[in-house]
């Protein structure tokens, strides 16, 4: 079989085809050369600047969230030291754990916050409690001021409020020491147990701002123990106080 040349017509078809594919590869080159080329550097873009930057951050891949417009950083505020000392809370905390603990026989440990007296107590390996723990409600944080407190190791943590859902049983929530929780809503009565194995401490406890505990109990004191149940409007935060080293429990009362 022999080969039959394309006729003119034909060629030029063929040529015009040529001529557009070149200018498209043209248009390509320079809108990736615009764009960085696809290559390792992303370059400049000329589209969206949420978009460049989503893909700037993600190199390829899904952009991390929270990076463009700011962090959204949920890291806790937390500071360790010891002794005597001075340090600002952020305006962000408003409930704090502070703990302290001494390693000879005794030592005050007295921590204000924001001008107002928090902490003040005695721990040490001849005390009951040997060491300090306890959770307190801030109005925007504030400054920490550490006195009369010489090798006293300490560390301050933010704690978060408990914004689960209630059981679907009664409430009940059992502990020791100076803490901040929240009795859910529905709960009307409360049942309010406390022990001390020492010679005497407070037990003070505050349900939405309200006194409704504040007695010395201990071993040496008349009561030993406290058991009371209480009225409640809508459930509340409770802080318990001064109360270094007391057991207690609160139980929902139908």
């Amino acid at each position: 079989m022999g080969w039959t040349f394309p006729s003119q017509k034909t060629r030029s078809r063929t040529e015009n085809c040529m001529k557009n594919s070149l200018w498209t590869c043209i248009l390509i080159t320079i809108f990736l050369a615009g764009c960085g080329g696809g290559g390792g550097n992303p370059g400049t873009c000329s589209g969206s600047a949420i978009y460049c930057a989503e893909n700037a951050a993600g190199s390829g891949s899904a952009a991390t969230p929270g990076t463009i417009g700011g962090s959204t950083s949920t890291d806790l505020f937390t500071k360790s030291g010891s002794g005597d000392a001075v340090f600002d809370i952020p305006a962000r905390v408003t409930r704090i754990r502070i703990q302290g603990t001494f390693n000879g026989a005794t030592s005050n440990f007295i921590v204000k916050v924001a001008g107002s007296n928090i902490v003040n107590v005695i721990i040490g390996t001849s005390k009951n409690p040997v060491a300090f723990d306890g959770t307190y409600v801030l109005v925007g944080g504030g400054t920490v001021e550490i006195t009369s407190s010489t090798g006293v190791s300490w560390t301050f943590t933010e704690v978060t409020a408990n914004n689960s859902p209630a059981p679907a049983g009664l409430f009940t929530k059992s502990g020791s020491g100076d803490t901040v929780f929240d009795i859910p809503a529905r709960v009307t009565r409360i049942r309010v147990q406390g022990t001390f194995t020492g010679a005497t401490s407070n037990f003070i406890v505050k349900v939405a701002g309200s006194n409704i505990v504040n007695v010395i109990i201990g071993t040496s004191s008349d009561p030993v123990a406290l058991d009371g149940t209480y009225a409640l409007v809508g459930g509340g935060t409770v802080e318990i106080t001064s109360s270094s080293g007391v057991l207690w429990t609160f139980t929902e009362v139908q």
